[in-house]
């Protein structure tokens, strides 16, 4: 036995100088690291399985199969997916084994195969049943001699549409996982596999395996993708490969590459991955999609990383990265779907996943506050789904369903189903996004109000500049177009989804668009400057100081279309089931200021722009829209809008209505009169992902164009969604100091009571404004006086939201350290009839 540890230890050190004398990575894992022999596999301490669990955690597993409902579904539904092969490969390993395509193939096929392999590989783990490995051992064996043979630079699993960044997540891993779960069965001496060559049961054949490991790994490093999220997405083929290796010194060396990045490859490494989250929010930097399932897969591999090297203290040091994945469950809109800044649409909602991986690292970790918060947000998921009823599928692309059971951690009936704090003000700095909600808790899908508006550069934006969205009446009512997967590559979506025209924004001149590519050929640079929040109440994260009232104001200095905007929006509520948005929107370009066009697309059969009562005069403006800045894009995108309508210039207030006939709701808007400008009605795309058909109707599109600057004269709307076909908002006008709107007066009436707010914006936070006619004195950013007359009397609700002081008739609020005031107050007198 000693001589066999010392003729061990000089293969090791042989191995060990080769590696450090080499330069040349590629050379150094095809042709010069020493493969091991069966007995020398042995030796390895580091026992299989050892990617998502080790032996010892067999025990536990068993024991929730034993107790709980949810993880014997689990093993009982893994054991009837494979009951045919558990029951007939024996007799004829051939007819399954024969299935197997060669490499390329059909990626289905294999998918299919290699995940029928994993699950009757976790079998064995479970019950040690030697059948289950049999069948595994025979699938992944055809699978390593066909990998080992093949270039890294070369290897192809499927050959249709082929992808790179598909097989290192969907067939790498899981012949990694196959052999992990199998390993102490092929060590066995009396253990043979189906060998498809030679039609014969033949001893497995270690050497091939690790040099198959080695192909993958060096696939994923040498052909991945940088600067996005394809490092993380493609990590798993590596990652698994890498465990898998026998070879602790090729082990070790491979595992520094994925950790540290190897010059000039194609996997900048682990370490860049946990630099790449944002330093403000800890959250992925890419659109709310991308962003979200990178992230989840990502804290999937920080566990399987903790696990293998605890050294590096991945999650202790990185625990940030676990807290900030539930940001997301406050990004999700009353009806469900989640606010969908950039690609990949609003359907992505399904986070359960995410929050038992979080539950599993943190009872493992001993995280109790962070154990307990992923509890009582799974029960909230759970309790809206009718229950935990896992279900074990093959999965494509990112694969997890497995870990329900063998991370599954039971939770108590007694934990809370409160979920996540329903944050009034959130934010993902990356994308410039501020977002704002506003529930009363009587039904919220219907009655509930939450917007965001945003923009930036970052993987999968869009330029969109300054951009808004949204929410009411149970829809994303005012949406963008999105941006779903199922449409890259065309016209539709590179002309217009990714470009202003989709979203609601203002196009300056008729030309606003994406900058040029800098430093490279990629997609995802200069496409918005770095959107700025200036000013909000509540802030993130912060508790609001008024029940009805919060706003923001954010800022785009763009150089990219020469223009300066700042958008400040506000939602106000008026009782449990009625409210309204005010978007204040200024623009001025830093050249020529010829026109501004703001653009809003709301759901709707059909959209009635009405002034005085009248529908406003308008005639058929067929190419109105029908320009572009010449670039391959056609920047801005508006040559997708048909039927153009347009009215004549004009000062006078307008509303207008979006009418949802399927299930008679409506969102109103009103304009109000003073500032001239001329208005539009477009059909637009139909918008991606928004329910009850209005994804397959054309988007309405209401346009307002102002001639000059309007930065001293602003866009105003107020937008009202409701179950009415009559607005409580009654009136709406604008406040004018020295030819500068500085606000705008909305008159509501709610159950007969008539609500007047003065809602007052200022472009900085240090300007005062003296108001005699409303006996208002400001000097802030942000403020809303609200008056209601009652039995005589005047309530008064007096909000500061950004601002140094409010003064309303003798009674004064200044702004605390934050610029935040509140007052309510009653006056013994009606107001209206008072005017001393």
């Amino acid at each position: 036995m000693f001589k066999k540890l010392i003729f061990s230890f000089i293969i090791l050190c042989f191995s060990s100088a080769v590696l450090a004398k080499s330069s040349n990575f590629s050379s150094i894992n095809v042709n010069m690291i020493a493969h091991l022999t069966e007995k020398e596999v042995l030796l390895d301490t580091l026992k299989h399985p050892r990617i998502w669990v080790s032996p010892k955690d067999r025990n536990g597993i068993l024991d929730n199969i034993s107790k709980y409902t949810w993880a014997n579904s689990l093993f009982s539904q893994l054991k009837k997916n494979q009951s045919s092969k558990y029951l007939n490969h024996a007799k004829n390993p051939s007819e399954e084994i024969n299935l197997i395509p060669n490499l390329p193939g059909d990626r289905k096929i294999h998918r299919t195969i290699l995940n029928d392999g994993v699950e009757c590989a976790i079998l064995y783990y479970l019950t040690e049943d030697e059948k289950y490995a049999q069948i595994a051992s025979d699938i992944v064996y055809q699978y390593v001699k066909m990998i080992s043979n093949k270039d890294p630079l070369k290897l192809k699993f499927y050959h249709k549409k082929f992808n790179h960044l598909i097989q290192t997540r969907e067939h790498f891993p899981r012949v990694a996982m196959i052999y992990d779960f199998v390993q102490p069965y092929l060590t066995n001496p009396s253990t043979k596999v189906y060998d498809i060559s030679t039609k014969n049961k033949v001893r497995f054949n270690f050497k091939i395996a690790q040099k198959a490991f080695e192909v993958m790994a060096n696939n994923v490093i040498k052909l991945g993708g940088n600067n996005s999220n394809h490092p993380v997405l493609e990590l798993p083929g590596a990652l698994y490969a890498i465990i898998c290796m026998d070879n602790k010194i090729a082990r070790d060396r491979f595992f520094d590459k994925i950790l540290n990045g190897l010059a000039r490859s194609r996997q900048p490494g682990i370490n860049w991955m946990l630099n790449r989250f944002s330093k403000e929010d800890r959250l992925w930097p890419e659109s709310a999609g991308y962003g979200k399932f990178t992230h989840a897969l990502f804290i999937q591999l920080m566990n399987i990383m903790d696990r293998y090297q605890p050294n590096l203290k991945i999650i202790d040091n990185h625990k940030d990265i676990l807290e900030s994945v539930f940001i997301y469950e406050n990004f999700l809109y009353p009806n469900g779907a989640t606010m969908a800044y950039g690609d990949i649409g609003r359907s992505f909602t399904n986070h359960a996943h995410i929050y038992r991986n979080v539950l599993k690292i943190a009872e493992r970790k001993g995280y109790t506050a962070l154990k307990n918060r992923a509890a009582t947000v799974l029960q909230e998921i759970y309790k809206e789904e009718g229950g935990y009823n896992p279900i074990i599928k093959n999965q494509r692309l990112e694969w997890n369903n497995p870990l329900q059971l063998l991370w599954g951690v039971n939770i108590d009936t007694l934990v809370s189903d409160a979920g996540e704090p329903k944050y009034r003000t959130v934010k993902a700095t990356h994308a410039g996004i501020v977002m704002q909600r506003n529930y009363s808790g009587k039904d919220d899908k219907q009655n509930g109000l939450m917007y965001y508006t945003g923009g930036g550069t970052y993987v999968h934006a869009h330029a969109s500049g300054l951009d808004m969205e949204l929410y009411g009446s149970g829809y994303v009512i005012g949406p963008d177009y999105g941006g779903s997967a199922s449409g890259y590559g065309s016209k539709l979506h590179e002309q217009y989804a990714v470009s202003y025209a989709a979203h609601n924004t203002i196009i300056v001149n008729g030309t606003s668009g994406r900058g040029s590519k800098i430093n490279g050929n990629s997609t995802w640079q200069n496409i918005v400057n770095p959107v700025v929040l200036k000013a909000s109440e509540p802030k993130p994260y912060v508790n609001a100081i008024a029940q009805n009232f919060s706003f923001s104001t954010q800022f785009l200095g763009d150089v990219i279309n020469n223009v300066n905007q700042q958008r400040t929006n506000s939602i106000v509520r008026t009782s449990a089931t009625s409210g309204y948005y005010v978007d204040i929107f200024r623009s001025v370009s830093t050249t020529k200021n010829n026109f501004h066009d703001y653009l809003f697309h709301g759901l709707g059969d059909k959209m009635q722009i009405k002034s005085k009562n009248n529908n406003l005069f308008m005639v058929d403006t067929p190419n109105r829209f029908q320009n572009d800045s010449g670039d391959a894009r056609k920047q801005p995108g508006w040559r997708w809008f048909s039927d153009a309508k347009t009215s004549l210039l004009t000062s006078d207030p307008v509303t207008t209505r979006f009418d949802l006939q399927v299930t008679k709701d409506y969102l109103h808007m009103s304009i109000p009169g003073g500032v001239t400008k001329e208005y539009s009605a477009v059909l637009a795309p139909p918008t991606q992902d928004v329910s009850n058909g209005y994804d397959k109707k054309d988007t309405q599109v209401f346009i307002m164009r102002k001639y000059g600057e309007a930065w001293n004269k602003p866009f105003i709307a107020i937008y009202e969604p409701s179950k009415s076909n009559k607005p409580t908002v009654k009136r709406t006008e604008n406040i004018i100091i020295d030819n500068k709107v500085i606000g705008v007066k909305v008159i509501s009436k709610v159950d007969g009571q008539e609500i007047h707010d003065i809602i007052l914006s200022n472009d900085n936070d240090t300007t005062t404004l003296k108001l005699p006619k409303f006996n208002i004195v400001f000097t802030g950013r942000f403020a809303i006086v609200r008056t209601l007359i009652k039995a005589n009397k005047t309530n008064v609700y007096m909000y500061l939201g950004d601002g140094n002081e409010l003064q309303f008739l003798d009674k004064k609020i200044k702004g605390d350290i934050d610029g935040k005031a509140y007052l309510e107050y009653i006056l013994k007198y009606d107001i209206s009839k008072n005017k001393n």
